[in-house]
């Protein structure tokens, strides 16, 4: 079991019941929650700097639900609405479904899809951290057999709509096979981002009751840490990632779905499957 997903086992849950609880304003909170809040002229970067690639995009897109959900509609739907390979399932793992993510820089990135419509994980009851613990070390587990040590993601919007959501306001986890530090390639791209030791899932909900937005990355051998997202960038963690492979223009998911990676990781990991 990899220390981070221990780590969060061991943490006493805070929070009961079976809806968002209220923030504990100064207890186990990220330094950077209670700070003051940055002022947006300091908070967004400009896309013009150095390894911010432009995106043609709004900064924030209209709310995505029900029918209208990539996820509802796609992966999850009885009868998806296009048969692209990132809506077929890699593993049905009860409250979650694993599947390629459509835009994988990499072959092997996969995403824990909840099948509940929630926006993030810090929008869950803790009644129900247990279950995706389970499913991100079962696609932990796969992943790694078949392409190597993963960094297990997520970006946190605070409500639908935001540029950090990205059109995509369903809980999904990223699993991805690197070859590098993303917490590192990040800080490259963003140098005034500050990471801060999550000391477990239940931490996020104080945050999302907060309204505030978060993105946390648990590397190999390491636990989860979080930071404040910049406001207004859209795919911050997947700008780094491309940045570090040396293709700055290539991180917008909707302009680059990277078919290849995708068909490649369905095939690996169905032979892990399936002999």
């Amino acid at each position: 079991m990899h220390e981070g997903i221990e780590l969060v086992r061991r943490y006493p849950q805070e929070v009961v019941g079976t809806g968002p609880p209220r923030a504990r304003p100064g207890r186990n909170l990220p330094k950077w929650l209670r700070a003051a809040s940055l002022r947006p002229s300091e908070a967004v970067p400009d896309e013009s700097s150095p390894g911010i690639a432009r995106s043609s995009d709004s900064r924030y897109l209209p709310p995505v639900t029900g029918s209208r959900c990539p996820y509802c509609a796609g992966v999850l739907a009885d009868a998806p609405r296009a048969h692209q390979p990132w809506d077929v399932t890699i593993l049905d793992l009860g409250e979650y479904v694993v599947a390629p993510t459509k835009g994988a820089l990499v072959p092997g990135w996969a995403l824990v899809i909840s099948k509940e419509h929630t926006i993030c994980v810090g929008a869950l009851a803790s009644r129900k951290l247990g279950a995706l613990r389970d499913a991100i070390d079962a696609t932990d587990a796969l992943i790694t057999k078949a392409f190597g040590p993963t960094t297990v993601f997520e970006h946190g919007p605070n409500a639908p709509g935001t540029a950090l959501g990205c059109g995509v306001d369903h809980l999904h986890v990223h699993v991805v096979p690197l070859r590098f530090s993303l917490r590192a390639a990040l800080d490259r791209m963003l140098p005034q981002l500050k990471w801060d030791l999550i000391p477990g899932f239940e931490t996020l909900a104080n945050l999302h009751a907060d309204a505030r937005s978060y993105v946390w990355v648990r590397e190999p051998g390491e636990g989860v840490f979080g930071c404040e997202p910049p406001i207004g960038l859209r795919q911050p963690l997947r700008r780094a990632i491309a940045l570090e492979l040396g293709r700055p223009n290539e991180f917008d998911y909707t302009q680059f779905p990277e078919v290849s990676n995708v068909d490649l990781t369905h095939q690996r990991l169905g032979r892990f499957l399936h002999g």
